[in-house]
């Protein structure tokens, strides 16, 4: 049952004049599933086991009595516990009489000992003796003649003897401690004596008691040795239990040793790769530089300003056909443009459009006969403006401006003559600055009609060809998605979505291309990823951290969804700052996490999973590519979007940490872009009535006619 050995293959080369990289064990990524199944198969022993040892267990509790056996068998031996256990606090009064008896003896012992110390060269031991040795020498003192010098010696001696009552004192009172203790200790061994007799009786009563089981046992057929044969198979089996806990230990280790060995190959793998691909990065660098010295060569070839230079050949070949004899005329109606479905164009001269712009109404205009004829108003087309603008000239409004601006012309061309060539980076900001600006899917300026909105009008891009759906996943994709509520405002469980968490119809980002993923560094399933974005595979794209632990439900939920959209290709871009912060969390892939609800409790019982690519965004170069598209400050953990088969982007949400793939939209618009329906749409940003609409729209309207259809010529 143990896991499987590793897969042991050849360590990778070093390439020649590298540091060699230390030596690493090849491995491929131990199975968890076989691991857990050969821990699972274990505990299933396991169990066996100690449901025998409990059958053994109330075998023995019944041989001896307990949970209520009945007979005379049973009541004898509960008689025999009564008995041993009345003996056993007999044994423990006896104990605690001969634990004070030994302190008593310690104590005399001391007592002595200390006496002996005091007493020490002293003559007398009690007081009455020396008050009659004094009566003694006082009686001799007053009665016997004797020389001076002996006088003085018995005088000394009296008072050495009245000095010895107060050092008497203590000795006295030691030796009457010394006294009640002995009292005690005769108090003592009486009572160890009763003791004594009271253990002799229970001893007989045991004695007694033990006769009478040895006859039932005889009468029972005597199973006298059946409790120790019962405790001895239950200590064998507690043996095996023992020995399949050793194993599931050793399984534990293994396991541990195998994902170690398994992470240290990963990480030379992945430098590996990452060593390759800064080669290939700056193999292409070289490339590209290559090709650009070869453009700027070729640029450097060419005339300086010759582009520039022929727009003015093509104004000037234009002003000279508009100034001939019916050139303005053919002018005026050169371009034709379709009307928008649904307007109509007014002539100026109209009551009514006099009337609303403060004219004069039905009057008549008056004045003199032989008034000066107002010169033709030319009608320029919209190429023709913009080709005037991108030189830097002004268009000629009348016929009686053409020669004027013909000599603007001629003079810009020889202007062009006597400048400098451009520096090819000058060159590129001019062209990026006259680029449209794309304006944000949440503001209120008017946009420019597209195709759908105005089939008729013409010119522009063709309607875009609706991607192919890939072919709907099986059978279980379909059902992952029952009782999914999904609509128009409303969440996958029914609920109405909070406008902070609406995806709109006019979001930026919606319509727009996915960026190059080309410099995503893919710590799994790499290979996976790139061959989706190869094939134009339908792209879920979804943004995670380690740091935002409250998301990992989300890798997840999104890890279960590619599983019922096999399809479907999917990518995690991680938010971190460091790559390794990154690693770390793909480390605890199979590991239960009840701070975040991933646990058998939660409903997640292999713990976290995130069984898609997911990769590293060094220096975050795809998520500010992303927020540059989408017009917005951050894209972080939880930011998901859906793109079809041509990369463009369909549907975009954001999840937090309490709102969940399920209570969005995201996995309902994924089942009817797979299965070609129309997406949910949740309509337009509504307007905010406390901000100002900005128009932006040209009222002017008197110097261009936007219909080219002759009107307003009198103004």
């Amino acid at each position: 049952m143990a896991d499987e050995e590793p897969k042991t293959e050849e360590t990778p080369e070093t390439p020649e004049g590298e540091e060699a990289a230390p030596a690493v064990k090849v491995s491929k990524k131990p199975d968890k599933q076989v691991f857990q199944k050969n821990v699972d198969d274990v505990q299933a022993e396991i169990n066996r086991l100690t449901t025998d040892m409990e059958k053994i267990q109330k075998k023995a509790d019944e041989h001896r009595g307990k949970k209520g056996a009945k007979g005379p068998t049973a009541d004898a031996r509960q008689h025999m516990r009564t008995l041993r256990e009345k003996k056993n606090v007999i044994m423990e009064a006896r104990k605690g009489l001969f634990d004070r008896r030994d302190a008593f003896k310690e104590g005399m012992a001391a007592m002595k000992e200390q006496a002996q110390s005091m007493k020490g060269n002293m003559k007398f031991s009690n007081v009455d003796d020396i008050n009659k040795a004094l009566k003694k020498l006082e009686l001799e003192h007053s009665t016997t003649s004797m020389t001076l010098n002996q006088e003085k010696d018995l005088i000394k001696e009296i008072e050495t003897l009245k000095s010895m009552k107060k050092l008497i004192a203590p000795l006295s009172a030691n030796s009457a401690k010394m006294g009640d203790a002995k009292e005690q200790s005769k108090d003592l061994g009486e009572q160890i004596k009763g003791q004594n007799q009271l253990l002799a009786a229970v001893n007989e009563e045991i004695d007694a008691q033990k006769g009478v089981l040895d006859k039932l046992n005889e009468k029972a057929g005597n199973t006298k040795d059946v409790f120790p044969q019962l405790m001895k198979e239950k200590d064998e089996v507690k043996k095996l239990i023992d020995a399949e806990y050793d194993k599931i230990r050793t399984l534990r280790t293994e396991w541990r040793e195998h994902n170690n060995l398994w992470f240290e190959y990963s990480k030379v793998l992945r430098k590996k790769k990452q060593e390759e691909w800064e080669a290939e990065q700056a193999s292409r660098q070289v490339e590209w530089e290559a090709k650009q010295a070869e453009y700027e060569a070729e640029e450097a070839k060419k005339e300086p300003w010759e582009a520039e230079k022929g727009l003015c050949d093509f104004l000037t070949s234009y002003l000279e056909r508009v100034a001939s004899p019916g050139g303005a005329k053919v002018e005026a109606v050169k371009v034709e443009t379709k009307h928008l479905d649904g307007f109509t164009a007014y002539s100026k001269k109209d009551a009514e459009q006099d009337s609303f712009f403060g004219g004069g109404g039905g009057k008549k205009k008056g004045g003199k006969k032989n008034k000066k004829k107002k010169a033709a108003v030319i009608k320029h087309d919209i190429d023709t403006l913009q080709t005037f603008a991108m030189v830097s000239l002004t268009p000629p409004n009348t016929a009686d401006d053409v020669a004027k601006s013909l000599q603007e012309v001629a003079d810009k061309k020889a202007w062009y003559y006597t400048q400098p060539r451009q520096d090819p980076k000058d060159k590129k900001e001019a062209a990026a600055s006259s680029k449209p600006k794309k304006s944000g899917g949440g503001n209120k300026k008017q946009s420019v009609p597209d195709f759908e909105s105005f089939p008729s009008l013409g010119g522009g891009d063709a309607a875009p060809a609706k991607a192919a759906a890939p072919a709907p996943a099986a059978a279980a994709a379909v059902a992952g998605f029952a009782g999914n509520k999904a609509a128009a405002g409303v969440g996958g469980k029914g609920n109405e979505l909070l406008e902070k968490y609406i995806t709109y119809s006019d979001t930026t980002i919606l319509g727009s291309k996915l960026c190059e993923l080309n410099t995503l560094d893919y710590l799994q399933k790499g290979d996976e990823a790139k061959a989706s974005i190869v094939a134009g595979k339908t792209m879920v794209v979804f943004f995670w951290g380690k740091y935002a632990k409250g998301d990992y439900k989300l890798v997840v939920h999104l890890s279960q969804l590619s599983k019922r959209w096999p399809d479907v290709g999917f990518i995690g871009i991680s938010c971190d700052a460091e790559r390794g912060d990154a690693a770390k969390l793909l480390t605890k892939i199979g590991t239960t996490m009840p701070e975040q609800g991933i646990d058998v409790n939660g409903g997640y019982p292999e713990g976290f999973e995130a069984d898609v690519p997911m990769a590293f965004d060094p220096e975050k170069k795809v998520n500010g590519r992303i927020k540059k598209s989408a017009m917005i400050t951050s894209v972080g953990p939880g930011y998901c979007m859906l793109c079809d088969t041509s990369g463009t982007i369909k549907w975009v949400e954001q999840f937090t940490s309490s709102y969940f793939l399920d209570d969005g939209q995201f996995e309902e618009q994924l089942r009817r872009h797979c299965e070609s329906e129309d997406l949910i749409t949740n309509g337009a940003r509504p307007d905010d009535p406390d901000e100002e609409e900005e128009i932006t729209g040209d009222v002017a309207g008197d110097a261009f006619d936007a219909f080219a259809d002759g009107d307003g010529d009198d103004y």
